[in-house]
């Protein structure tokens, strides 16, 4: 249970750095940003 929370706890928190990203680049479609979020995410699994 503990690691679960952690795990939601990171979802949240990339979540919120993919929405910084993404305004930070000028919209949605300069996708490499969020690419590479996604790539790191996908990988600490």
């Amino acid at each position: 249970m503990q690691r679960e929370d952690e795990w939601n706890e990171f979802k949240k928190t990339t979540g919120e750095l993919n929405e910084a990203m993404v305004l930070e680049s000028g919209g949605i479609d300069n996708s490499s940003h969020y690419d590479l979020a996604t790539t790191l995410t996908k990988q600490s699994v």
